[in-house]
């Protein structure tokens, strides 16, 4: 019975062997595959050479050397002790026995360890994967709930529009004065801001621009608003807690060029803010 058993066990094992090898090299074949493996098992034999065996990659293979070499010399010293002629009769058993041996040796100490290394490795890949995949979702949600919070073009331009209509009465008033119109205020998310724009009955240059929240004002920046844009020569910007002034040189302010003014306030902001610009006669 036992004989008969211990051959069952013997084609079970090569059976599971034959399959293995097989996966491999359907594996290795896999030429997509070749990149991403060798950096896998590069990266795993790095981390198993370093907590396993507490070495460094060429310390690992000193080991393994040493080991040769260890058979080596015993090999020697047991023919000088019994004759080389009587050792070099039996050379090919005594060759198998050993490399057999050296290579049981470092799969059950080495193999095993290496084997956890790379199921160890592979779970914490998956890991990483899995939390840069939520960590993508999650930013996705984010931007889409900040692209609900901006302002809506249409809106905008019809505000612009507004302004436009306010400038010709303003024009056909024929009034000296300038005139300041609240035109969004925290219009982009995260940002706290207000913005004005400008209007003015002649033209003006330089232009002094004050302005005064009931908030901490960080900064004020101050820009024509027109379609093709340029250069802004700002001067002497002036910041103080509830305060700000700045002085633009050029371009010069008219009446068919308004210009866009952004005050930032810092600090918390827990209510609507209110400020009011004047400009320097």
């Amino acid at each position: 019975m036992w004989p008969k058993f211990r051959k069952l066990l013997f084609f079970a094992a090569t059976a599971v062997y034959t399959a293995t090898a097989c996966v491999v090299i359907l594996v290795l074949r896999h030429k997509e595959w070749h990149e991403n493996l060798a950096r896998f098992m590069r990266r795993t034999f790095s981390v198993f050479v370093v907590q396993e065996v507490g070495s460094t990659g060429r310390g690992f293979i000193n080991s393994i050397l040493v080991s040769i070499l260890a058979l080596l010399i015993l090999a020697i010293l047991i023919g000088y002790l019994n004759g080389f002629k009587a050792m070099r009769e039996h050379i090919a058993e005594n060759a198998a026995m050993s490399i057999a041996g050296l290579v049981t040796v470092l799969l059950l100490v080495y193999g095993t360890q290496f084997a956890w290394e790379v199921a160890k490795v592979g779970y914490k890949d998956h890991q990483d994967l899995v939390a840069t995949i939520h960590t993508s979702q999650e930013q996705v949600a984010g931007l889409k709930q900040q692209k609900g919070e901006l302002v809506d073009p249409t809106s905008r331009d019809q505000e612009i529009s507004t302004l436009k209509q306010s400038l010709a009465a303003l024009k056909q008033q024929g009034s000296r004065e300038t005139k300041f119109l609240l035109l969004s205020r925290f219009s982009k998310p995260g940002v706290r801001e207000m913005e004005y724009i400008g209007l003015t009955d002649k033209i003006r240059s330089p232009v002094e621009i004050s302005s005064k929240c009931d908030f901490p004002i960080s900064d004020m920046h101050v820009s024509p608003l027109t379609t093709s844009g340029g250069s802004v020569l700002i001067l002497n910007k002036q910041v103080f807690p509830s305060k700000a002034r700045l002085t633009m040189e050029s371009p010069p302010w008219t009446p068919a060029q308004p210009l866009l003014v952004t005050v930032f306030l810092g600090g918390t902001v827990d209510r609507t803010p209110t400020c009011s610009l004047e400009v320097k006669q």
